[in-house]
């Protein structure tokens, strides 16, 4: 017998086996054969999940709920990792296996998770790959990899079904912070665009419809003009992978030079600013966005190791909530997004941030 497809979990299945206190068996698809279970489902843990999936989405009061089953995403090591739930009457929500907790979560948009009829990776927040011909393909951008290219695994310690549990209550009292929501702004992928000089397009043009800053060098007018500028004069490198920290100085691809956002900050149509890219901290981007109210671009994923370039994906975190058992981070996706949000604790401080402030 062979099969393809993305592992699904039953609900009317799953409610006879709760009741038979057994588990499912979740089998490891390849293109010519059905390989044997390697893994097995936990009922009683998906029961708590579900649970905890419940709760949150009620505490967002953005009246999403859960619509169909959800599918079952692995790591890079062939064990299952996370749970991905579609949402009614739009969004997704994305559930760690391991240990409960939300991971991330948006009640807009879809990641085409329950499309695809193939095998399904999950490599941290906003990483969704399909298995193909060709390697791996991701469900956003289309972009083909190979796991030997992933420079890192994300993984999430498993606790006992006994600690599965996470109270993610209904609350009038949120304690958030916010500056205010990105209105203009490009996706990646875009005019052939990576998402670091992408985050930073977006990133300037708030500080053009908050602050009246002038970012637009000679005439632009629109972001995705002031994208095209900030590539085309050799400023910021945009056909490829970047990190944050090499985009505030002068860097090379290939043969050609980019002198660095510190060189754009210092033309005479710029106002003047300055770049700073930092650790990313809880507490350091809960300082930004509630002490200066300013949004920072975060570093979000794993690093991909391509060619002469080192792939990030790159986000812009505006808002953040701490009423409940978890941070969660308010985002613009990259991909035209608001409203996004991820679990601080899925953000390793291994990974960069940056954030622009003015020069007096």
């Amino acid at each position: 017998m062979k099969t393809k497809g993305s592992l699904r979990v039953i609900s009317l299945l799953l409610v006879l086996l709760l009741s038979l206190a057994i588990t499912v068996p979740v089998y490891a698809s390849t293109d010519d054969e059905l390989m044997l279970p390697s893994q097995m489902l936990d009922i009683k843990r998906m029961r708590v999940i579900d649970e905890n999936v419940i709760n949150f989405l009620l505490s967002t009061k953005d009246g999403t709920y859960v619509d169909g089953a959800p599918v079952v995403m692995f790591n890079l090591s062939d064990q299952i990792e996370a749970l991905y739930y579609p949402l009614q009457p739009s969004g997704y929500l994305v559930a760690s296996y391991n240990d409960g907790h939300v991971i991330e979560y948006s009640p807009d948009g879809d990641r085409n998770v329950s499309n695809t009829l193939d095998r399904v990776y999950y490599n941290g927040p906003l990483e969704y790959y399909a298995v193909s011909s060709n390697g791996l393909t991701h469900l956003v951008t289309s972009e083909v990899v190979d796991k030997t290219m992933f420079a890192s695994e994300y993984h999430v310690a498993t606790v006992d079904v006994d600690e599965l549990h996470i109270d993610y209550r209904v609350s009038d009292s949120i304690n958030s912070s916010e500056v205010s929501t990105p209105k203009n702004y490009v996706g990646a992928f875009t005019g052939g665009y990576y998402c670091t000089i992408t985050g930073i397009s977006n990133l300037l043009q708030w500080y053009v419809d908050y602050k009246n800053a002038d970012m637009y060098a000679s005439s632009d007018t629109t972001v995705e003009e002031m994208r095209d500028s900030l590539h085309t004069l050799r400023y910021v490198y945009g056909n490829g992978g970047l990190f944050l920290s090499d985009a505030i100085g002068a860097h090379q691809r290939g043969i050609t030079r980019y002198w660095g956002l510190t060189s754009y900050f210092a033309r005479s149509d710029i106002d003047s600013y300055e770049a700073i890219v930092e650790s990313v901290t809880r507490a350091q981007v809960l300082n930004q966005i509630q002490i200066y109210k300013r949004p920072v671009l975060l570093t979000i994923d794993t690093v991909l190791i391509k060619e002469e370039s080192e792939g990030t994906h790159i986000v812009m975190a505006y808002k953040y909530d701490n009423s409940g058992a978890r941070t969660y981070y308010y985002v613009n996706d990259g991909w035209k997004h608001n409203e996004v949000r991820i679990c601080s604790s899925d953000i390793p401080e291994t990974y960069e941030m940056m954030y622009i402030r003015p020069i007096s």
